[in-house]
């Protein structure tokens, strides 16, 4: 129940009972008089990945690329944050969405400006891991757009309405419509924190490599699969 409850944390009532009958209808299909953790999985992954799992060819050269990617957010997020990540996968979704990293953050509530930069570098790791595969910056593919928006979300809150830019203590949102004199900052600040990931992957690459190795293996990690991987 434990490991349920951190993969659940901000669903609702409506959206555990929507878990558990998911859950329930996958048990019967496969003729079980209970819901079990292999239930739990298997709805929790049809719900967020809104699709059904479908198993990838580990020597397929995509497949490579998006562990790699996982595998830089599964990385930055321990050596940057004590946030746990209950799950890592590569599984393919007839959804037609790659891999995910499921992270939970240890605390809730205020977060101070050191995190806030952790989160955009790791945000900004998927893609930092693919360079690094390639070793060519013009390789990496468009599977970090859902990271860079949020990522760019991050660092205009960051800017304008959190006052941790140059500009001060300042609600810019209240001084105009638009961000436009926050764009030069903002793109100062996405460069210098994508060199410092990619820097602490770099340094860091040799874990990096066994995570996606394990992977493409294994397809899916758990936290204790994936601690004992970088303890090794």
């Amino acid at each position: 129940l434990e490991q349920v409850a951190q993969r659940c944390v901000g669903f609702s009532g409506a959206d555990l009972e929507a878990l558990l009958n998911e859950a329930a209808l996958l048990a019967a299909g496969r003729g079980s008089g209970k819901v079990e953790l292999v239930d739990l999985d298997e709805a929790f992954f049809k719900i967020l990945m809104q699709g059904n799992k479908m198993s990838r060819k580990a020597q397929d050269e995509m497949n490579k690329i998006i562990a790699w990617h996982e595998a830089g957010h599964t990385l930055m997020t321990k050596l940057l944050t004590d946030d746990s990540i209950s799950t890592v996968t590569i599984v393919g979704s007839s959804s037609g969405a790659g891999g995910v990293t499921f992270r939970t953050p240890r605390q809730e509530g205020l977060q101070n400006k050191k995190y806030l930069r952790n989160n955009i570098c790791i945000m900004y790791a998927g893609r930092a891991a693919e360079q690094l595969l390639h070793g060519d910056q013009d390789l990496v593919t468009t599977g970090a757009a859902q990271d860079i928006k949020q990522a760019t979300g991050l660092i205009r809150d960051y800017l304008s309405l959190y006052g941790m830019g140059d500009m001060g203590l300042l609600d810019l949102s209240q001084l105009r419509r638009d961000y436009g004199d926050i764009v030069e900052e903002a793109s100062r600040l996405s460069k210098e924190l994508y060199e410092q990931t990619l820097s602490l992957l770099t340094e860091h690459k040799e874990m990096l490599q066994k995570l996606a190795e394990s992977l493409l293996e294994h397809e899916t990690l758990n936290e204790s699969q994936i601690d004992a991987i970088l303890a090794a």
